[in-house]
């Protein structure tokens, strides 16, 4: 991927408010679907059910107390970036992916129309500009996500908008090895996919092919292995699956089934194995799961409850252990608030630092990205990498 000169500010702004207008459109009318949906059921069983309507009421007015969990999260840095246009620079910070091998986090400054990569203390590097296939001309950029493998240097690329797969060379500038996809409803085709990640035990690249519903193996070289799923609630369908992780140990396939509230799990070879979650605003419960990460250390899931404005965490099985919401407003960065939500948090997409027991969340409407960290486990191991944001040393 090169550097390009800067466009013109009318070229860049009316491609910015383009490329706006199509995910705000998107992310607010699948949000918008699942209120509509909640508050019809509310209306139905209000009558039945009046006094335990009146006590969930006074619940949504007063933060839910804290949860009971031995593990203990805390703020390690709250990082504001300004808006605007210029490098460390954003506007609307849609999704974030941390390299496992560098610990740098590559942020999908999507109103902007490129990727701006950033060390492991949110310090800026350097901005990625417009990919595209070596034989089209350059179009609108919508790099959304991104998966590293861990065998190699090929990294993965999303774009949501040209409905594209680019596999990038980390150590060539992120040239373009391969790029396969394009917007359709047939075989290896795609409709706003929102959602990628490397499965390193069959070396296979998982893509959810979200407004059609459903989820596409491929091979690096661009040969679709499977396509599963298709619109529909019951077991193996889909609601616009928005999110996908895998456990790198044996090929665990974890899935956001967005407007069905779940999240979907399948073995390395795309056997259904269970599911967990439903609509709600209690604990262990969904409104529009967007991503989700697991930790391989400490064996739990982290999902970003996207419009519930938190981040749940489960252990491998689906069993609720805690959630936690973040105040923009608070100052004071060491605290943390383990509540069922907090109105002004929006987090848009998680993905953790293993080794640094760092999870980053990005908040998409705030411009703001936090980086937490879980305690550790067993106090007596040590990782071999240093945190930057505890010790005055860095990893480069």
């Amino acid at each position: 991927m090169k550097r390009t000169t800067r466009k013109s500010a009318a070229t860049a702004k009316a491609e910015a408010d383009e490329a706006d207008k199509t995910v705000a459109t998107r992310r607010s009318g699948r949000l918008q679907k699942g209120d509509q949906e909640e508050k019809a059921g509310e209306k139905r069983g209000r009558a039945q059910e009046p006094d335990e309507e009146k006590n969930k009421s006074n619940k949504k007015a007063k933060l839910v107390e804290t949860d009971k969990e031995p593990e203990d999260i805390k703020v390690l840095s709250e990082i504001h970036k300004e808006k605007g246009t210029n490098p460390d620079q954003f506007n609307g910070v849609m999704t974030l992916s941390v390299d496992p091998l560098t610990g740098q986090v590559f942020c999908s400054d999507f109103r902007n129309q490129r990727v701006q990569i950033l060390d492991q203390s949110g310090a800026f590097l350097s901005v990625l500009h417009p990919l595209h296939p070596p034989s089209s001309p350059p179009s609108s950029f919508g790099i959304t996500h991104f998966s590293f493998s861990p065998s190699d240097d090929r990294v993965v690329a999303l774009d949501s908008q040209q409905c594209m797969v680019f596999v990038l060379d980390r150590k060539n500038d992120f040239q373009i090895i391969k790029s396969f996809g394009g917007r359709g409803q047939d075989e290896g085709l795609m409709e706003d996919p929102f959602g990628i990640a490397i499965n390193p035990i069959t070396n296979h690249i998982i893509v959810c092919d979200t407004e059609n519903s459903r989820v596409h193996a491929f091979t690096f070289e661009g040969e679709r292995v499977r396509t599963w799923g298709k619109k529909g609630k019951r077991e193996g369908m889909f609601d616009s699956p928005h999110g996908v992780c895998v456990d790198s140990r044996d090929g665990t396939i974890y899935i956001c089934d967005f407007y069905n509230n779940r999240i979907q799990v399948y073995s390395k070879d795309y056997s259904f194995l269970k599911s967990f979650g439903k609509r709600g605003q209690g604990k262990g419960t969904f409104n529009g799961p967007s991503s989700v990460a697991v930790d391989h250390i400490s064996d739990r899931i982290f999902v970003n409850d996207m419009g519930n404005s938190m981040v749940q965490v489960f252990d491998l099985e689906g069993r609720f252990i805690q959630s936690f919401s973040l105040s923009v407003l608070e100052t004071d960065q060491q605290k943390i608030m383990f509540t069922m939500g907090h109105s002004n948090f929006r987090p848009s997409s998680l993905s953790l630092n293993v080794p640094l027991r760092h999870i980053w969340v990005s908040d998409w409407e705030n411009n703001v990205l936090y980086i937490l960290q879980r305690s550790s486990l067993d106090d007596s191991s040590s990782s071999s990498s240093s945190d930057p944001l505890s010790s005055s040393s860095s990893s480069s």
